[in-house]
């Protein structure tokens, strides 16, 4: 039997300070424990920017291949690799920081690449329908701030974005381990373990 392919995407601007980077770190390792002979490929999104999508792009996208000239194709290359990448995983990994009630730049980078027409997503008529079923998410989700607060208010665009454009996409099981308050001080990551262990229980009682 192969192993699961985990696919671990790192998105604060934060070094080691990081909680939601240490929480992707420790579930990536605490799955592997489980299961040693699973693949991993890794990407820090704000170490290694992506580049925004552009016109070129655009044209690319939503135009024949064979009408693409160089400038088309390489407009698209990057784009093409990651969603290659993402089609390759299992389980997708994402260490996601709330920035102004939202996710990261370098996060909204990486999938405004690879939601793309014809690759992750295809019109059936005038609907969207989704290609990558069969996958997971798991989105290890911190805020400086009260995130509780902030969902109660309206203002956590982060969760229900994530949820939807993965969903958009075919994820439709996302799961959320969180992390409320780290500017606060000394964070207790003992109820955020406790969720990351009942993932990984959940997932290997069912295989």
């Amino acid at each position: 039997m192969t192993g699961t392919h985990l696919l671990h995407l790192d998105s604060s601007a934060r070094g080691p300070g990081s909680v939601s980077r240490q929480l992707s770190r420790e579930f990536v390792l605490a799955w592997r424990r489980r299961e040693p002979q699973a693949a991993l490929t890794y990407r820090d999104l704000n170490a290694e920017p992506l580049p925004f999508v552009s016109d070129t792009w655009v044209s690319a996208a939503f135009s024949p291949v064979e009408q693409h000239d160089h400038t088309h194709a390489f407009a698209l290359s990057r784009s093409e690799a990651l969603i290659r990448e993402l089609e390759a995983a299992d389980v997708l990994v994402i260490g996601s920081p709330m920035y102004n009630f939202g996710i990261p730049a370098s996060l909204k980078a990486w999938i405004d690449q690879i939601v793309r027409v014809g690759r992750t997503f295809v019109y059936n008529g005038p609907i969207a329908v989704g290609v990558l079923h069969g996958k997971r998410a798991i989105v290890l989700a911190t805020s400086g701030g009260d995130a509780l607060r902030y969902e109660a208010l309206g203002l956590d665009f982060r969760t229900s974005y994530l949820r939807a454009i993965l969903g958009f996409i075919g994820i439709t099981d996302v799961e959320f381990v969180t992390v409320t308050d780290t500017m606060a001080g000394d964070v207790d990551l003992g109820e955020a373990r406790t969720r990351m262990e009942e993932l990984l229980d959940k997932h290997f009682a069912g295989l």
